[in-house]
């Protein structure tokens, strides 16, 4: 398997199972490869850290719920943010403003 392979198959199980804890070794297993391995092939090919990703398209896709109208918290909570703090703190550093503000606009 070439190195876009292993990539895509491993895209498609972060988008499976983003409510879930995912861990690189359950990522890396799922494509058949040490984690240090399959880290190495995965940025190289993205050009960001697999849990970069991973925590980055948990952000996008709490967004969404959150445009559709689902509590901040409740949201936090769903894409595995142990505390509503750190979920805060996580989408701030990655869109530059708060949830409430995303939450107050679908309002």
């Amino acid at each position: 398997m070439d190195a876009k392979q292993i990539v895509n198959e491993s895209l498609v199980y972060i988008e499976n199972n983003l409510i879930r804890k995912i861990t690189i070794e359950d990522i890396a297993n799922s494509v058949g490869y040490s984690k240090f391995y399959f880290s190495r092939i995965f940025k190289a090919e993205m050009n960001i850290s697999v849990m970069e990703y991973v925590k980055e398209r948990k952000i996008v896709c709490a967004s969404q719920a959150i445009l559709k109208g689902e509590k901040i918290l409740d949201v936090a909570i769903k894409y595995g943010w142990e505390s509503h703090g750190g979920f805060i703190k996580a989408f701030k550093s990655y869109y530059g403003f708060s949830p409430s503000l995303l939450y107050v606009m679908k309002l």
